[in-house]
């Protein structure tokens, strides 16, 4: 691969003027961004790390995304090509490679198609999460897409590129899409699927295509640019749909009940992907560190924990809590489904509870009389527990709450920013068979490892399918207190390598982990091979996944 060009962005350097002209060929000049204040802004993160932009270049259609790195390829720049920007503790907008071109793609958000009959829709990526959902609702759709990531306003094709995930049975999105438009490092434009077919019926329809299948080198690849891709929706819940929450109250009860949840997800009982959290990383959707408690120190104390758990949740919070989706199409399945799950956790559960429709009504007759001896809403509870649950759709403004974790603000802001606001987090992750031993060893290296830096445990386990899951460690700490960001790093660092050592490798990587791509094995190699047959001059985003 040809090194990149040593262009600098000095107002006098005759080379950057000269690649400022080539791309008023290209872009109007208002999209054409290389104010110092907005490259400084998008080159912040949630860790430490100082790549520095160029310019920023926003696109609004295909063709100029071709001349673009076309222009890269003559001139040997790198280009990062970014959606929302919204990949909060992977990287955010930050390039790669110091010196890049930032692609912003977040002003092609045209919703393209949508069939109600058979449940898609094709996107560009400037699409978010919530358009398609106003989008679904307007059209008083029976398909939802059920919402995933840290906040609505992420792009969709950004989220199902990087292979992140939702609830629902169409959750694990990186199998729910097909008919990739792409376009190569070197400006060339590509069809996946059966678009390779002039007025194919099926091509929304049908993921393979015929032969060779694509798709797959696009994902979590720099090997091009996803432009339109079509999204298999989810069927509304029925009328016989349940929703159960579980609760454990420690590791070791969590552990025992592992190996049941695989069972009741292997026969059908529940529908998967289904999440699981710990105290701490639920309390955090709502509440901030307790500093005043803690006397300015960290990491917080287990006694302050509970209590600061009992004070504002005024109900019994335990160590983990799990929501469960049952799918069922009939009266008789939806109660045998209850039984069943019954009968396997309840021995196993601190807590156990189904919601379905049956609830509901329930709920209304006793509303009242609740309300006056505990002054807890139960319908305000159900709701959040079934109605208002994301497996119908709902969005939440409240998954950027967390990041915010340490920061010592009485609120979040409103037009929240963890980039603007020296939030810290980084994501440490793993890929875990679906049993209580495997599931016991990632949570006491993760445990342990969080401990020594003094850091609070916060974790996501995300059941992907019957046969594994996966954990999102999170490390959440202040940018602004001296020493943070060195220390979080040094924590990521050491629990991703643990977890590899042990035989969990990360099912994502961020910015700061290209380090754990293995580079000296035979797949790297014929990746490089790829890498160099697609993108010879290298211009597109060097480092990521590629060995």
């Amino acid at each position: 691969m040809t090194k990149p060009s040593k262009i600098s962005a000095a107002l006098n350097d005759p080379n950057y003027i000269s690649l400022l002209n080539r791309l008023k060929e290209i872009l109007p000049q208002d999209k054409i961004i290389d104010d110092p204040l907005e490259l400084k802004r998008a080159e912040t993160t949630t860790f430490l790390i100082e790549n520095k932009i160029l310019c920023i270049l926003k696109v609004t259609n295909v063709e100029q995304i071709q001349k673009i790195l076309i222009l890269a390829n003559e001139l040997n720049l790198h280009i990062f090509p970014i959606s929302r920007g919204k990949n909060w503790g992977y990287g955010s907008k930050a390039p790669t490679r110091s010196g890049s071109i930032l692609l912003d793609l977040g002003e092609m958000n045209e919703i393209l198609e949508f069939n109600e009959e058979f449940g898609y829709i094709r996107v560009e990526p400037g699409v978010t999460i919530k358009q398609i959902h106003d989008y679904l609702k307007l059209k008083s759709s029976t398909w939802i897409n059920p919402p995933g990531g840290m906040t609505p306003e992420a792009s969709l094709i950004g989220n199902v590129m990087e292979r992140g995930f939702a609830a629902g049975k169409a959750g694990d999105r990186i199998n729910q899409v097909t008919d990739y438009e792409v376009v190569l490092p070197t400006g060339e434009k590509i069809s996946t699927g059966l678009s390779r077919f002039s007025g194919a019926h099926a091509k929304n329809l049908y993921r393979q295509g015929l032969g060779p299948n694509l798709d797959g080198l696009f994902s979590q690849s720099n090997l091009g640019i996803v432009t339109k891709i079509t999204l298999w929706l989810t069927k509304k819940p029925g009328r016989y749909f349940q929703t159960s929450l579980a609760s454990f109250s420690s590791d070791s009860q969590l552990i025992s009940a592992i190996n049941e949840l695989r069972d009741l997800a292997q026969n059908g009982t529940v529908g998967f992907p289904f999440a699981m959290w710990n105290s701490l990383k639920l309390a955090a959707i709502r509440y901030g560190y307790p500093w005043q408690d803690m006397n300015g120190e960290t990491p917080l104390r287990k006694d302050i924990e509970r209590k600061m758990l009992a004070e504002k949740f005024k109900l019994p919070v335990d160590e983990w809590n799990l929501q469960l989706g049952l799918y069922s199409s009939s009266f008789l399945e939806a109660f045998a489904k209850r039984i069943t799950l019954f009968q396997k956790l309840r021995k196993k559960t601190a807590r156990l509870a189904v919601f379905g429709r049956i609830e509901k009504v329930l709920t209304k007759i006793v509303r009242l009389p609740f309300l006056f001896f505990t002054g807890q809403d139960p319908v305000e509870a159900f709701e959040l527990g079934f109605e208002k649950s994301s497996y119908f759709g709902t969005l939440s403004t409240k998954g950027v709450t967390p990041i915010y974790w340490r920061k010592k603000m009485d609120k979040v802001p409103e037009n929240a920013d963890p980039d603007r606001d020296k939030c810290g987090l980084i994501w440490c992750t793993s890929i875990i068979p679906f049993t209580g031993s495997h599931v016991k060893i990632v949570l006491d290296t993760i445990r342990n490892t969080m401990s020594d830096f003094g850091f609070e445990l916060m974790v996501t386990l995300v059941f992907l399918s019957d046969r594994q899951l996966v954990s999102l460690a999170a490390i959440k700490y202040d940018r602004e207190i001296e020493n943070e960001d060195k220390k979080a790093l040094e924590c990521y660092k050491i629990l991703q390598k643990k977890l590899i050592g042990v035989g969990y490798p990360p099912y994502r990587l961020g910015l700061i982990g290209e380090e754990f791509f293995p580079s000296d094995d035979s797949y790297s190699e014929i990746l490089n091979k790829i890498k160099n047959a697609l993108d010879p001059k290298g211009v597109l985003a060097p480092g990521r996944y590629d060995g």
